[in-house]
C-alpha cells in the first residue's frame, strides 16, 4: 500500500467497496458505486483509478478494477 494519505472521497470509495464485498463476496460494479455515492460513472472511474495509481487497488488479470 502507498504511504500516500486518502482524501476523505476516496477513502470512502474504497470502504465502500471493502464492505460490499464483504457482504457479498464480489466487488460492486461501477453503476452500483455510482448510485451509492449519487455520483456520475465518470467520477466513480477517476477514483477507481487513483486508488490503482496510488497502490491501494490491484487490477486482477483481465478483469477490470
Amino acid at each position: 500500500m502507498s504511504n500516500n494519505k486518502l482524501d476523505i472521497t476516496n477513502k470512502d470509495v474504497l470502504e465502500f467497496m471493502h464492505n460490499y464485498i464483504l457482504s457479498n463476496a464480489y466487488t460492486p460494479s461501477y453503476r452500483e458505486m455510482a448510485a451509492h455515492f449519487k455520483s456520475s460513472l465518470g467520477s466513480i472511474t477517476n477514483r477507481i483509478y487513483s486508488l490503482a495509481d496510488n497502490g491501494y487497488l490491484k487490477k486482477a488479470n483481465k478483469r477490470s478494477y
